[in-house]
């Protein structure tokens, strides 16, 4: 049971129990000159260093590999490069994706390699890339996923692909996909989620969560895709949410776009908690407004410490793609609000981030 929290006010960042490593936000959204640049912050909220990047990058997928380097994605600018990038935002090295990628899902997968799927552009392939960048594998996916797709890797090496746009078809149904690619399996999900939130539960169930077709939906899936319970959430959230687990197992969504910039309403103020089987924990409202020194209206944030995020397993990324970035555009300065609530029933009281759009 949780028994307190602490509102501490930051900057774009987390503030974990002890020094971690510094966190990169790359790129922004089309149109705003943000798009071409990166961000460093220290786990404090200071804002460090900032640099240009080769391509701008907009709606692309940011993915940290074993070796601590970040393997860049597609975007509107340029939707069929990779760029590898050093903790320090410093060109490793880049190259060609086979498809055209932007609004796409990017996962790493069990062996070390990225697992690319869907997207705007190219939403019935697939593509696995090396650490080295180099391709290993590409296929077709079963259905086309367009923005909105969510691929997590699971606990036996496979990797789950569910969702897709409004008023797909594809967003009420599931594949699963060896590390190699290969289909091992697919079905029909009792409620659609086009763009809604997809995580791997500590217990290896996957749970699913809103969206801009089914807001109050969630579903949880054993990795093999086994219904194991559904049922609504207590607040609506829909494609601009944001969700991560937390180091007690359970499930913390949050925010939401304004209905101007998602297809259904949601809730850009609320968050909410939800255990292991579904069931509801406490919910509340995000509480503080803070301006950040740049406005990055659609960057990826990605933490270079495998505990960023609260999650359990070493060596797993955490990336946060939050609504506020997601479709709003700000103007300067951009104002957030951002919230960190420490729990003193989570482990290791590591906090996490709460991101809301004003």
């Amino acid at each position: 049971m949780l028994r307190r929290m602490l509102a501490v006010v930051v900057c774009l960042v987390l503030v974990p129990w002890l020094a971690m490593a510094n966190n990169l936000l790359i790129g922004s959204n089309s149109g705003d000159g943000n798009s071409s640049t990166f961000d460093k912050y220290d786990d404090n909220g200071n804002f460090l260093a900032t640099g240009v990047l080769d391509i701008p990058r907009s709606n692309h997928t940011a993915t940290k590999l074993q070796n601590g380097s970040i393997f860049v994605a597609g975007g509107i600018q340029d939707p069929t490069s990779w760029e590898i990038l050093d903790e320090n935002g410093n060109l490793l090295s880049s190259g060609l994706l086979m498809d055209q990628r932007a609004s796409h899902a990017a996962t790493l997968l069990s062996n070390g390699n990225v697992f690319l799927a869907g997207g705007n552009l190219t939403p019935g392939t697939w593509e696995i890339h090396s650490p080295t960048g180099a391709r290993v594998g590409y296929g077709s996916l079963l259905d086309s996923r367009s923005g909105g797709v969510r691929a997590v890797p699971l606990q036996d090496g496979n990797v789950w692909i569910s969702g897709s746009g409004f008023g797909s078809g594809a967003d009420s149904t599931y594949e699963i996909r060896s590390v190699s690619g290969a289909l091992v399996s697919s079905g029909s999900l009792l409620n659609p989620y086009s763009g809604g939130k997809t995580l791997k539960l500590q217990n290896n169930n996957v749970i699913l969560m809103g969206g801009d077709t089914c807001t109050g939906c969630w579903e949880i899936r054993t990795q093999t895709g086994g219904l194991v319970g559904s049922g609504s959430l207590e607040n609506p959230f829909n494609s601009g949410s944001t969700a991560v687990l937390l180091n007690n197992g359970n499930v913390l969504i949050f925010g939401s776009c304004y209905v101007s910039h998602c297809n259904a309403g949601g809730s850009p103020g609320t968050w909410e908690i939800r255990n292991p089987s579904g069931g509801f924990v406490s919910t509340g409202s995000l509480l503080t407004r803070v301006t950040v020194p740049k406005p990055k209206s659609y960057p990826q944030l990605t933490f270079l410490s495998p505990e960023a995020m609260g999650h359990p397993e070493p060596g797993k990324l955490g990336i946060l793609r939050a609504v506020s970035f997601r479709k709003a555009r700000f103007s300067t300065p951009a104002v957030l609000a951002i919230q960190i609530l420490t729990f003193d029933s989570i482990v290791r009281r590591k906090p996490q981030l709460l991101v809301h759009p004003k």
